[in-house]
């Protein structure tokens, strides 16, 4: 019998990722969602005003009275964060078609479910990767914020697809790794949810997991300067979120990239 031997190019993985970066929903669908739960509300106060005007099978609330619930069903739609979200101010990224790979702040790098300890993933050299300083980006958002910051970890995109869209001939090959955000990790609730305000005041875009406490920040204008130095997803897009998708329609018709990542504060869709 001999001891297994190690071979550092080998994809060895090690404990699991506890931070990873949040799943996103596509976008398409997201909307589509939304879209049917409207129609929905729509036909059932088609329904009820039909009924009201032939004066059979009334609902309640609509027997003495105004039919109030209209008035309801129109505050909801308008105030709705779904239909505010479309006017607001959005960011499009290019959606990079690597793996997605983050760097912590002690050093160790992860995939997105499982620490990444050999000198290659995905058949892709990590030596850029780990020249990274982590540690320095933290510093610079502390002190930006005034604060110490907790577990940070920055999350990018690891090309190991080179070949893909042009990525060779645009400088993403050989091992690159785009940034496309960061991830903190306070130790307590009431931490997490202290930080999230005093981020977002500071102009931050977050998505926050209010039961287990962990802070996406998508890429945002004040966290593009403070990542400066780090190759970034590529902006394709920003303004109101309709006319980003007026914007991007055609390009997204040519099939010459991936697709794209839509962030606001809270809204983080990607569109394939």
């Amino acid at each position: 019998w001999f001891p297994p031997t190690t071979n550092p190019h080998h994809p060895t993985m090690s404990g699991g990722n506890h931070a990873p970066w949040l799943e996103i929903e596509n976008f398409a669908v997201w909307f589509a969602e939304r879209l049917a739960i409207r129609a929905e509300l729509l036909a059932v106060v088609a329904t009820v005003l039909q009924r009201w005007w032939r004066g059979t099978n009334v609902h309640p609330i609509l027997r003495h009275g105004k039919p109030v619930i209209l008035r309801y069903v129109y505050l909801s739609l308008r105030d709705s964060r779904d239909v505010r979200v479309l006017t607001r101010s959005v960011y499009a990224f290019e959606k990079l078609d690597g793996t997605n790979m983050g760097l912590c702040d002690d050093g160790k790098v992860v995939g997105r479910r499982q620490e990444v300890t050999s000198l290659t993933y995905q058949h892709t050299p990590l030596a850029k990767v780990k020249m990274i300083d982590v540690v320095a980006y933290k510093r610079r958002l502390g002190m930006l914020l005034g604060v110490d910051l907790p577990p940070t970890r920055l999350y990018g995109e690891l090309m190991c697809n080179p070949g893909r869209y042009g990525y060779q001939n645009r400088g993403y090959g050989g091992g690159a790794w785009v940034c496309f955000g960061v991830v903190l990790s306070p130790e307590t609730l009431d931490a997490s949810q202290a930080l999230v305000t005093h981020l977002r005041d500071q102009g931050f875009w977050v998505v926050h997991d209010v039961q287990g406490g962990k802070i996406t920040m998508p890429l945002s204008p004040p966290l593009i300067q403070v990542l400066e130095g780090l190759d970034l997803a590529p902006v394709m897009a920003a303004g109101p979120l309709v006319e980003v998708l007026r914007q991007l329609q055609g390009r997204m018709m040519e099939n010459d990239m991936e697709g794209v990542v839509i962030v606001a504060d809270g809204f983080i869709k990607k569109w394939k």
